[in-house]
């Protein structure tokens, strides 16, 4: 140690100056030195101290933003762009990881699966506070240039409804699908809501898949469904469909390039000038869906007798084909908006039309507006899940037995 004496002293001043000239020389040298040697002392401190990390967790960090404050208030507002570019890719890639811990049975795997799903560098996935946020998150990566997918029950697409309407109007930019799980029979709800009901007042296209493969099928034409029509589509399914098992097939892999993201004020930003338009817009695009509906690979029309038929969807097809195997049936995999044609063309082969649709009379209501004489839910109820049992006593009531053998 040492002694700093008053200034007042001529002996303490000059030990001052003379022990701040030794550090200023003794740092000076030392930089001169040793700053040809920075690279080779930085490799040996990373081989000796040894990264704890992993190094997925690293890639999942911010990579254009630092901790620190950006004085320039335009470069910090470019890099925050690339941030956002930068984990809408990782939103992209994790898709992979949710169908692998789908198919997975193994608890231990599926938990590795599932924390590899929340860090792995391609994907973002979350568990968001509620579903308006969910929905946000997920509207916010499409407007980037990512595809994303929101997922929730019905009574849950309430609390998202405040955003989804606005995305309706906004549309997208990479392909955007809202996983909505509809709960007819009550095995979990408060309620029986049918989401076809929300997605018409919402004016966004929803599909409906019969079993897994389907699910799974349907779930990649949402999304080019949703870049095409420049919308949000939702995929509908049901507490039978969620449980049920069946074969899947699975495909190579495709990978789909992210979207620039074009500044669109009125695209994009919804006040009462752009909502005007994009009114219009919304209107055009389900006229046009309904239109180009009749020729999509997910509606199929099986025309067999004639004296009889079905308008139905999703799993309640299972039972139409299990009690009437014989019956002409139209499948519809697009429940909104109804393919118009496509439903008139089919009740124009056949005698009796049924519609057999779980919950709301969504696709009788429409098809009765339209002039055509179908029977539905004067036979079928609006509550619970359907069911062959309930079909066969329907059929069997109207003495149409020869139609379920």
């Amino acid at each position: 140690g040492f002694a700093v004496t008053g200034s007042e002293s001529p002996e303490g001043t000059a030990a001052l100056y003379g022990l701040s000239m030794l550090h200023t020389l003794f740092n000076t040298f030392n930089t001169l030195i040793l700053i040809w040697f920075t690279g080779v002392m930085a490799k040996a401190v990373t081989r000796l101290i040894k990264e704890k990390e992993n190094k997925e967790d690293k890639k999942l960090r911010l990579k254009y933003i630092g901790a620190g404050h950006l004085a320039t208030p335009e470069l910090s507002t470019e890099q925050a762009f690339k941030e956002i570019i930068h984990f809408a890719n990782i939103s992209r890639h994790g898709l992979g990881y949710i169908r692998a811990a789908i198919n997975e049975t193994n608890l231990d795997k599926f938990e590795e699966l599932r924390g590899k799903l929340v860090k792995y560098e391609e994907i973002y996935a979350e568990w968001s506070p509620n579903e308006k946020v969910a929905a946000e998150v997920a509207f916010g990566a499409s407007f980037s240039g990512a595809r994303s997918l929101a997922c929730m029950k019905h009574v849950g697409l309430n609390v998202a409804s405040d955003p989804l309407f606005t995305f309706s109007y906004t549309g997208v930019n990479g392909g955007a699908v809202v996983v909505v799980a509809d709960d007819p029979g009550l095995a979990s709800s408060q309620n029986e809501q049918d989401t076809r009901m929300i997605a018409r007042s919402a004016h966004i296209p929803v599909l409906e898949p019969a079993d897994s493969m389907e699910a799974k099928e349907f779930l990649k034409f949402g999304y080019e469904l949703s870049e095409k029509y420049d919308t949000p589509v939702i995929l509908r399914t049901t507490t039978k469909l969620s449980h049920s098992q069946s074969i899947v097939e699975l495909y190579d892999r495709k990978e789909v390039a992210d979207k620039d993201y074009q500044r669109d004020v009125r695209k994009y930003v919804m006040m009462p000038a752009s909502a005007i338009g994009r009114h219009l817009v919304v209107e055009a695009r389900d006229n046009k869906i309904a239109e180009d509906g009749a020729n999509f690979p997910v509606n199929k029309m099986e025309i067999n007798d004639k004296k009889i038929g079905f308008i139905t969807c999703g799993v309640p097809y299972q039972y139409v084909k299990e009690v009437c195997p014989n019956a002409s049936v139209l499948k519809l995999g697009l429940v909104n908006p109804l393919p118009k044609k496509l439903i008139e063309d089919f009740i124009a082969q056949v005698d009796t039309v049924y519609v057999f649709e779980e919950l709301e009379p969504v696709i009788e209501e429409q098809v009765r507006a339209w002039g055509h004489d179908v029977k539905g839910k004067e036979l079928f109820t609006r509550q619970g899940e359907y069911s062959a049992s309930l079909l066969k006593k329907v059929i069997f009531g109207q003495n149409d037995v020869v139609f379920a053998k």
